[in-house]
């Protein structure tokens, strides 16, 4: 192929028109740009828009209709010199910032996950008081707690006689719990939903009342994801 740039590129073999090198050139650099910089309107839309723009990028989710049916968790890529879709399958480690919410998500290799952690911790020295306020934490930040506080850990150094019950609370309602079994070192978490926090919501855990009497020295630490 010469060197020289001309409006007609020719080697010994095809003759190439600008006209017709530009379009494929495009999408290769919007591709490359979108896929190292990946930024996402939306990853919720089920209904395909209508009138998107050229370089629109979403995230396809489960249940979406039409031309993103069947392809969930790829990237959905609006062209407009075809007026198409291009459909990319994400590889485990991408990352992609979402702009409707604000947040970054990373690709496992199964589904699109919150990238940053969010992680509130408390320690109550001694003895616990009856309903014992163990933790009071003001959001600074929107975030998410997963099922269960998947990621969340609790330890005591001086296990309970009985059953001990902590109260995982938002803005004052109980939103799942953390239990201590007799004598038990570890806490077992239980919240049945994933849990949407926003900033100036308050979180408390919240001791049993009444107390046990020889249970002590607890810590734990809730994470979230934002």
């Amino acid at each position: 192929m010469s060197t020289k740039f001309h409006s007609v590129w020719q080697d010994a073999v095809t003759a190439f028109k600008a006209a017709d090198m530009l379009p494929p050139l495009k999408r290769l650099d919007l591709a490359i740009w979108r896929l190292s910089n990946l930024t996402a309107k939306d990853k919720d839309l089920t209904t395909v828009p209508p009138t998107p723009s050229d370089g629109d990028c979403y995230i396809v989710p489960s249940g979406a209709g039409t031309v993103w049916s069947g392809h969930t968790n790829k990237i959905a890529y609006f062209d407009s010199d075809t007026t198409a879709w291009t459909l990319y399958t994400p590889e485990e480690g991408w990352t992609c910032y979402v702009q409707d919410e604000d947040r970054e998500y990373i690709y496992t290799g199964a589904a699109w996950v919150r990238k940053v952690s969010y992680v509130v911790s408390a320690f109550y020295p001694g003895i616990l008081d009856d309903a014992a306020k163990v933790m009071s934490h003001i959001a600074v930040h929107p975030f998410q707690f997963a099922i269960a506080f998947a990621g969340s850990y609790a330890k005591v150094a001086t296990g309970a006689s009985a059953s001990t019950v902590f109260s995982i609370q938002k803005n004052s309602s109980e939103i799942g719990t953390c239990t201590f079994a007799p004598a038990g070192s570890s806490g077992t978490f239980a919240m049945a939903a994933a849990n949407d926090v926003a900033a100036g919501d308050v979180i408390d855990i919240v001791g049993p009342n009444p107390a046990d009497p020889v249970f002590a020295n607890v810590a734990i630490s809730l994470k979230g994801l934002r």
